[in-house]
C-alpha cells in the first residue's frame, strides 16, 4: 500500500465528523468535489470503501469505523498542536509580566501600553511595583518579562539594556514667583540656599541628585521632601519652590513660560529610561514588539 498523506486522512476525518460532504468543505475551506475526490483517492490506495450514503449523509462503513478509531485520537493531537502554535503567532493567551517604579510607569508605560493593547486584545499584563534592584532580580529569576528603570544604563551579563528616552534633568521653578532667578548662574552651594522641594531620601533620583552634589562638597537640605515625583512636580507649578525634575514632563509648561529651567555652573550628566529584558527573551516576537511600542512614544 502506498504511503497516504495526513491531508487524505484529514479528510476522512472531518467527513466521517459531521456524515455531510458540505460541511467537511466549510471546514477545510476547500470544494465539495475536492472532498470527493480526496475520499476517493483514499479508498483506492487503501483498498476499501470507507463511507456508503443514505437519507442521513455520509455513514462509515465497518472498514470506515476501524480507520476512524484507529486515527482519532492522533489526528485530534496533531490538529490541538496546529491551534496552539497559531494562538502563539496570533499572541493569543500571553501574558506580560512587567515591572517599574511609580515615575515611570506613568510617564512612560500608558500611552505606549494602551496603543499596543489596540492592536493585541487578547494580551493580559501582570505590573509589578518594586524598588530597581529588587525589579532586576525578579527578571533574572524569571518571575518578570520585561522591567521599566531610570537611571545611568547598567552593565549585566545575562540583561539586555535598552534606552528609550533620555532624561533632561535640571532645577526649575514656576515664573510668577521665580523670575528674577532667571539671569543667575547658580553654584550647587547656592541652590541650596533656595527654597528646595525634593524627591525623599533613599528614592532613585534623590540619590542621583546627592550624588552630584557630594561630588561639590555640598549636602542638600531641601525645604520640601516629597515621597513621589508626581508631587515634587506639582509643588513646583505651586510656586513653592525650586524642583529637581525632568524637563521632558513638563514641555508644554516651558514653552508658555510657567516654567523656566535655573541656570548652573556645573554639568547634570544624563539619565536614561531604559527597558532591561534578559537576554534569553531577547528574540521573543511579541516583547520585542512592545520594546517598540515603549520607544516610539517615549
Amino acid at each position: 500500500m502506498e504511503n497516504v498523506s495526513f491531508e487524505l486522512y484529514k479528510v476522512f476525518y472531518y467527513v466521517a465528523i459531521h456524515k455531510n460532504l458540505t460541511r467537511a468543505a466549510n471546514e477545510l475551506y476547500i470544494s465539495q468535489p475536492a472532498i470527493t475526490q480526496s475520499i476517493k483517492k483514499l479508498e483506492e490506495q487503501i483498498g476499501y470503501t470507507l463511507f456508503y450514503r443514505s437519507k442521513h449523509g455520509m455513514n462509515l462503513t465497518k472498514e470506515g469505523e476501524q480507520l476512524f478509531d484507529y486515527l482519532k485520537t492522533p489526528i485530534e493531537c496533531l490538529l490541538n498542536g496546529k491551534s496552539k502554535i497559531k494562538e502563539l503567532e496570533n499572541n493569543e493567551n500571553i501574558t506580560i509580566r512587567l515591572g517599574g517604579g511609580t515615575t515611570v510607569l506613568q510617564h512612560n508605560l500608558l500611552k505606549p501600553l494602551s496603543k499596543f493593547r489596540k492592536k493585541h486584545t487578547s494580551i493580559q499584563f501582570i505590573i509589578k511595583h518594586e524598588l530597581s534592584k529588587n525589579l532586576l532580580d525578579m527578571l533574572l529569576n524569571d518571575t518578570l518579562d520585561l522591567v521599566i528603570l531610570t537611571g545611568t544604563i547598567p552593565i549585566k551579563e545575562d540583561i539586555e539594556f535598552i534606552p528609550i528616552e533620555e532624561m533632561k534633568e535640571g532645577f526649575l521653578a514656576s515664573t510668577r514667583e521665580f523670575n528674577h532667578l532667571k539671569k543667575k548662574v547658580f553654584s550647587m552651594n547656592e541652590l541650596n540656599e533656595l527654597p528646595l522641594i525634593l524627591q525623599a531620601p533613599n528614592s532613585s533620583t534623590r540619590n542621583y541628585i546627592d550624588q552630584i552634589a557630594a561630588s561639590r562638597k555640598t549636602v542638600l537640605s531641601a525645604t520640601y521632601e516629597l515621597v513621589s515625583y508626581g508631587l515634587v512636580l506639582e509643588f513646583v507649578k505651586s510656586g513653592l519652590g525650586v524642583g529637581f525634575i525632568n524637563s521632558n514632563r513638563v514641555t508644554e509648561e516651558i514653552k508658555n513660560n510657567k516654567l523656566f529651567e535655573l541656570k548652573t555652573d556645573f554639568l547634570i550628566p544624563s539619565r536614561y529610561v531604559y527597558v532591561a529584558i534578559h537576554k534569553k527573551n531577547k528574540n521573543n516576537k511579541i516583547l520585542k514588539e512592545f520594546v517598540e511600542y515603549l520607544k516610539k512614544d517615549s
